[in-house]
Order: structure tokens, then C-alpha cells, then sequence
């Protein structure tokens, strides 16, 4: 609490709280966030990169009871759908850095209750989530697929002590991205 209270003090711009315990160790306990959101009017949200849907429930209904415009996003691909139904903001997740569409279009599926789409769209989500598992550092696949889609010519520029010596996962991308791409009805 002290650390989000002296920065909310000493700066005015919005603020969004991001907890994603497994690279700091610890979460933001939900009642930190109920205070910080009460008393600081621009602590706007947060991002919740956590693999539990009862962590997200329980900040979304903590939080809106006593300020109902706290935006709560998710992070992990697969939890935009659940999360959304438990009243997420949206969600602020990995593949949509190279698959933008596929993440709108489930979202905009989910708000024209298309359950068809919904359910097409979220497996199909779902199944790019294999691309976490490509590398011991999610990040250098992350990137990989990025380059495939934006930047095809260009080579990832990796720095100590990120190492690609896995698998060529550049092919592994652009597969992944191909398939998507069709089956997503964008090509």
C-alpha cells in the first residue's frame, strides 16, 4: 500500500496497478487494491496476469462494490472469455501483440452474445497458447511471432542472457500464424 500511495501522491496522470506475481513473488492483496482505489480517484485499474479466475472474480467484485469504474483486466489469453463474463474491463494479453483480430473479434463476440463465434474464437485463442511452452522464456517466442507478423524480413535481436537455442521458432510463428490467420476468416 505505501508504495502505490506515495506514487499516487506524487504524480496526477492515471494510474494502473499490474500484479503478475510470478515475476515479483508477491501479490497485490485485494483489500490494497480496494483502498488504493478508494482513495486515489486516478488509480484508474489493474492488470491481473494470474492463472487463478477466483483471483480476478474476487478483485472484480471487491473493487466495483466501492468504485464501480476501477477497470479489472486479465492477462492470460485464455482467461479473456471467463473473464468477461465475471465483468472484466478486457484484457491486455500476449497474443494480441501479433493476433490483434482474434482477441477483438471474441470480444466483440462476447458483447453480441454470438456464442457460436465465442466458442470458435476461444479455442482458437486457447490453442495459441502453445506458443508459452516453445521456449523456457516465453518472451523470445513472444517475440518471435511478432517479427513473423509485422516484421517477416527482420531478424530478433536477442541480448544476454536471452538465447534462442531451442527450435526454430520463427517457423514454429509463422506456422501458428498462417493457421490462425485462415482460420480466422482474415485471409
Amino acid at each position: 500500500y505505501a508504495y502505490y500511495a506515495e506514487l499516487a501522491n506524487r504524480i496526477t496522470i492515471d494510474i494502473y496497478l499490474y500484479n503478475i506475481p510470478q515475476l515479483t513473488g508477491q501479490e497485490i492483496p485485494v483489500n490494497v487494491i480496494v483502498k488504493l482505489a478508494s482513495e486515489f480517484p486516478h488509480i484508474k485499474g489493474i492488470k491481473e496476469t494470474v492463472g487463478s479466475m477466483a483471483r480476478i472474480r474476487n478483485v472484480i467484485n471487491a473493487v466495483k462494490s466501492v468504485k464501480p469504474d476501477f477497470h479489472v483486466y486479465s492477462a492470460f489469453d485464455e482467461h479473456l472469455l471467463d473473464a468477461q463474463i465475471l465483468g472484466a474491463s478486457g484484457s491486455i494479453n500476449g497474443t494480441s501483440v501479433f493476433l490483434p483480430e482474434l482477441s477483438v473479434s471474441l470480444y466483440n463476440a462476447i458483447q453480441n452474445n454470438d456464442f457460436q463465434k465465442i466458442k470458435k474464437l476461444h479455442q482458437q485463442i486457447s490453442e495459441l497458447m502453445d506458443l508459452y511452452s516453445w521456449h523456457p522464456s516465453f518472451y523470445i517466442s513472444m517475440k518471435e511471432a511478432v517479427y513473423a507478423r509485422w516484421y517477416p524480413t527482420e531478424r530478433v535481436n536477442l541480448k544476454t542472457p536471452f538465447v534462442n537455442n531451442e527450435q526454430d521458432l520463427r517457423s514454429l510463428a509463422q506456422a501458428m500464424l498462417t493457421k490462425s490467420l485462415v482460420l480466422g476468416g482474415t485471409k
